[in-house]
């Protein structure tokens, strides 16, 4: 998904995946929730809370697939509480 300059003020500029430019400000936005993200995952493997394995890409990417494939708020947040709780077990009640 690409986003385009107008929607962040620079007409010239496209920002999206590998392989396209991308702005300064994006760069610098990018690096910093990359940052915040391995610090958090890192906090939380520590923690023996998720997978030692998960990588803050894997994270990242999943996150993004929900928030790409839903507009409705709390069909989000379930999508997400999927990916939390895993999919094998009993429902939620409530």
């Amino acid at each position: 998904m690409a986003v385009h300059g107008d929607q962040v003020g620079d007409r010239d500029t496209v920002i999206s995946g590998e392989g396209h430019r991308s702005s300064w400000l994006f760069d610098r936005w990018h690096a910093s929730l990359t940052s915040t993200a391995e610090k958090l995952l890192t906090r939380a493997q520590e923690a023996n809370t998720v997978r030692a394995d998960l990588t803050v890409a894997e994270v990242l990417t999943l996150v993004n697939a929900v928030a790409a494939a839903q507009t409705d708020v709390d069909q989000a947040r379930r999508l997400l509480d999927l990916l939390g709780h895993g999919l094998n077990g009993p429902a939620a009640t409530g």
